[in-house]
């Protein structure tokens, strides 16, 4: 009982932070939505690759530059597991990035809004800069349709919790 108890709170915590993270809502493929969920937008040239982390050599800076030449952009989503909206890149590829900061791994790092949804050909570049400007003249906040995210904290306190249950009814 004891065993199965704690198997089942494992495989429900797994299963909830990488699909709960994984939903895309209709509006995700929307040019204005990434524009107006993004940190920041780039074109850029993929000079890494290491696992689910990319090394960004900036091109040009479409929205918000920063003081930097590379930037990192990560696809980890749940425990390190790419989750079905994994962004593809290859070596020298050169992208439009829709990114957000990833405080959750590191304040340096960033990740593509909507997943796969924010990685867009250089062919796209005009629509974007559109989007932007049209962003800039409204002005107004939107308010971040993101799914809370457990992280390794959270994930942390939910094991010890099953632990100290099973320990009680033990």
């Amino acid at each position: 009982m004891k065993q199965t108890l704690l198997l089942i709170i494992l495989v429900l915590i797994l299963t909830s932070t990488s699909s709960a993270s994984s939903l895309v809502t209709e509006e995700t493929d929307d040019m204005q939505y990434q524009v107006n969920h993004s940190d920041t937008i780039i074109v850029g040239k993929v000079v890494d690759i290491n696992f689910a982390i990319f090394t960004i050599e900036i091109e040009e800076w479409l929205k918000n530059p920063q003081p930097t030449e590379n930037i990192t952009v990560t696809t980890f989503v749940g425990f390190g597991v790419p989750n079905e909206d994994y962004v593809h890149f290859s070596i020298n590829e050169t992208v439009i990035l829709m990114l957000r900061k990833d405080t959750l791994i590191n304040e340096s790092m960033f990740r593509v809004v909507s997943g796969s949804y924010g990685k867009h050909p250089v062919s796209d570049k005009d629509e974007i800069v559109k989007a932007i400007e049209f962003e800039n003249e409204i002005d107004e906040e939107i308010p971040s349709n993101d799914i809370p995210f457990i992280g390794f904290v959270g994930i942390s306190i939910a094991v010890s919790s099953a632990f100290l249950l099973l320990r009680k009814y033990d």
